[in-house]
């Protein structure tokens, strides 16, 4: 099915449109939401609150990209998820590692200075992906959007893990000098 002929049971209201995004992404969401939670039963539910979520906002939202709208729905509701769970403890999952790999590249720190700067940074993100080479792209995104771990973009990309370990490293070093060139670190 199409992302237009989805679209239009969404306008429609028609709750077949729910059917047809469960059988036609429900592998793919779920898989995004257990790598930020870790348990399959907090995942679907994650899945099924993101599409009760996706059903309330089309219309009036027009979402040309459904498969990428609805991830993104997932994959926030995920997060959400997991840091009202996770306020007072410290459980890692492929959510934390990634973050954690991160953290010497991208200080997220909360001062009012930082949160206007959070724009910028932003676009900065944004176009730095875009400039890569689409192996290097396709490992970022897996690692630090999805949170997939390593094995996973390994077996994926057809790529032993260690060299995708140092695709990762050589990108955040890469991101890192970008970021203090630009004068955003």
């Amino acid at each position: 099915m199409t992302d237009s002929d989805l679209l239009e049971l969404f306008n429609k209201r028609d709750e077949a449109a729910i059917n047809a995004v469960a059988g036609q992404y429900g592998a793919y969401l779920r898989t995004i939401a257990l790598n930020i939670l870790g348990d399959e039963g907090e995942s679907e539910e994650c899945v099924n609150d993101a599409l009760f979520s996706v059903w309330n906002r089309v219309p009036p939202e027009q979402p040309r990209n459904m498969r990428a709208y609805i991830a993104a729905a997932v994959r926030n509701a995920a997060l959400d998820r997991y840091k009202q769970k996770h306020r007072l403890k410290r459980i890692p999952s492929e959510y934390t590692t990634s973050l954690e790999e991160l953290a010497g590249c991208i200080d997220g720190g909360k001062t009012v200075e930082e949160e206007t700067d959070a724009k910028e940074l932003s676009a900065f993100l944004s176009a730095f992906i875009r400039s890569l080479p689409e192996r290097e792209r396709f490992i970022f995104m897996s690692r630090y959007y999805h949170y997939d771990s390593v094995r996973e973009i390994a077996g994926a990309a057809g790529e032993p893990e260690l060299k995708v370990y140092r695709t990762l490293k050589c990108l955040r070093e890469k991101l890192r000098a970008a970021l203090e060139e630009r004068g955003l670190l």
